[in-house]
């Protein structure tokens, strides 16, 4: 009786083991799912600049974060390290883009620091300012690092103020 109860049990084991158990069913799905997302992550790649800006120079990132100004207004500032060519030249580049999208350009003046420094701006969408620098300091984030480029933009365009005569009449 015993021997019987050990044969059933023990063949009751095997074939539990060779039949596809829905625990590994379920591990071919998740491995085909992770896949399925990594397919979907590199052709929907994060980006680190705003979405109208045209950036050709191999990079590394530096810095991205976001943060609030005094008046309540969230940006994003992100600092790359240009690994080719040349920062300057790279950030007149990118402002050409803007240019070609409906910005302005906005004066901005020379402090005598290095820094090039490029400010756009477009009605429903804001500032977007770009600094430029040969100099990767002491301690680049990437060895082969030959400049940096910075690019600060609002996360949401600005809310217009309605003006006084639009005020007056909803009054």
């Amino acid at each position: 009786m015993k021997a019987s109860v050990f044969l059933i049990g023990t063949v009751a084991v095997l074939t539990a083991c060779n039949a596809p158990s829905t625990a590994s069913k379920n591990a071919s799905s998740q491995a085909n799912d992770c896949k399925q997302e990594a397919i979907a992550a590199s052709t929907n790649a994060y980006t680190p600049l705003p979405e109208v800006v045209t950036f050709t120079p191999a990079f590394h990132v530096r810095k991205d974060r976001i943060y609030t100004t005094p008046k309540g207004v969230r940006r994003r500032n992100v600092n790359l390290e240009i690994l080719q060519g040349d920062a300057v030249q790279a950030s007149t580049v990118a402002g050409e883009s803007l240019l070609k999208s409906g910005f302005k350009a906005v004066p901005v003046p020379t402090k005598g620091d290095g820094i090039t420094r490029l400010a756009f701006d477009k009605p429903g969408y804001g500032r977007i300012n770009i600094n430029a620098r040969t100099d990767v300091g002491d301690k680049p984030s990437n060895p082969d690092a030959v400049g940096v480029v910075v690019f600060d933009w609002p996360l949401q365009a600005p809310v217009a103020k309605p003006s006084q005569a639009a005020a007056s009449t909803a009054n």
